[in-house]
Formats: C-alpha cells, sequence, structure tokens
C-alpha cells in the first residue's frame, strides 16, 4: 500500500515542507480500499466513473474526476469504494500543505464524447451540370464535421455563400475522384461548371454528437 508520510499530525512544523504524490488505483467492482496517508487535501485527477470516498472512517460522499477535499485538518486514512459494475481507474493527488493545482480537469464523460462522435449520415447527391447553387447540405449546429467525396467524373466546387453568377473563385473546388473534410456547421452549396455533365455520385458526411438529419433545402 502507498502511503505519504505519517509525522505530519504530530509535527505541525512539516506543513512548511509540503508533500505532493499522485496515485493511481485500479478498482473491481464492489471492492473497498482504506489508504493510510496524512494527507491536508484529496484531489481526483481521473477516473472512469464516479465513486465513494470518505475520510478517517466518516461517512462517505460520492467522489468524481476534477473534485478536490480539503477536510481544513489532516486525515489519516481515505477509504475508496468501487459502487459500480465496471472495473474502476481512480487517479488521486494527495499531499501536505496548500498546494494549488492549476492543471486542467476535464470531466470523463465529455472527453468519452470527443473520443467517439456519432458516425451520423451519409447521402448521395447530385450537381446538375451548368448549375450554382445546388444544396449539399443544411445548416446544422449539432455537425461537427462535412466530408464531401466526389466519385463522379465531373469537377465541383463547394461554397460556404451563395451568389447569382456562377463564381469559381467562392467555392473549394474538388475534383473527380477527391475528398474534402470541414468543420462547419452552416449550410453549403455544390456547383458544377460543366455544361454538358453532371455530377452524380457525391456523397455528402455529416459527423457530429446528438445529430440531427436536416435534409438540404430544395432537394
Amino acid at each position: 500500500m502507498q502511503n505519504l508520510p505519517t509525522d505530519a499530525v504530530q509535527n505541525p512544523a512539516y506543513k512548511f515542507n509540503p508533500r505532493y504524490q499522485e496515485f493511481v488505483y485500479d478498482l473491481a467492482p464492489g471492492e473497498v480500499l482504506d489508504i493510510n496517508a496524512d494527507s491536508d487535501f484529496v484531489s481526483c485527477l481521473g477516473a472512469d466513473a464516479d465513486f465513494k470516498i470518505s475520510f478517517d472512517n466518516g461517512p462517505e460522499s460520492i467522489f468524481k474526476r476534477g473534485l478536490k477535499y480539503t477536510p481544513g485538518q489532516t486525515v489519516r486514512r481515505v477509504t475508496l469504494r468501487n459502487h459500480g459494475t465496471a472495473q474502476n481507474e481512480i487517479i488521486l493527488g494527495m499531499g501536505i500543505g496548500d498546494i494549488t493545482d492549476a492543471r486542467l480537469t476535464v470531466p470523463q464523460d465529455f472527453l468519452n464524447a470527443l473520443a467517439t462522435p456519432n458516425t451520423g449520415f451519409t447521402k448521395i447527391l447530385s450537381v446538375p451540370a451548368a448549375t450554382n447553387n445546388t444544396p449539399l447540405a443544411a445548416n446544422n449546429p449539432d455537425r461537427r464535421e462535412l466530408i464531401i467525396s466526389n466519385e463522379s467524373a465531373v469537377k465541383i466546387f463547394v461554397k460556404f455563400q451563395l451568389d447569382t453568377p456562377i463564381n469559381t473563385f467562392a467555392g473549394v473546388p474538388v475534383p473527380a475522384g477527391a475528398q474534402v473534410a470541414f468543420e462547419h456547421s452552416g449550410p453549403v452549396w455544390g456547383a458544377n461548371l460543366d455544361n454538358a455533365n453532371a455530377a452524380n455520385l457525391i456523397y455528402v458526411t455529416e459527423r457530429g454528437f446528438n445529430l440531427t438529419y436536416f435534409p438540404p433545402t430544395g432537394i
């Protein structure tokens, strides 16, 4: 068992020599762990899920990533309990003295959302010959990424604003067989400068979190 030095309570001058350590504990479902540690504070730097914590055999409380407990006096024992149904890796910062941790601690559910965006959806569209403002994607505030793949034999232009004349400088060129990706939640249009051939296989994929499908107006 990993412990902090045990002379802090007996020797108040110890507080003028602050100590800090980090511990990693991997608790099985239902497991209880006693940590014999003299500590002025306990910070949860990481946890797969919420867990229960108590101090000096006191009542339990829910503890989670990003929380810090400062009891106002040195505690002698910290008890952890994994009340969940899955393994829980817990990272604690403990120490003696008034130590401030300025690092950013982000909630685990937010990190999980960043790591696993929804697949979203893909639609196959066509951009007719000699057209300028074919809707490809509507405004969608939940969208985080827009992927446009041109599987046709005709180059198209992806545009983020409407204009009346065909303007090649108003869009991003996507040659036949190419793919582009944007971090964009606003509406998108397509232009085809070819006077004879339509671009018939334009794959438009929208990705995000809790993504809602908004069909482009006019399609």
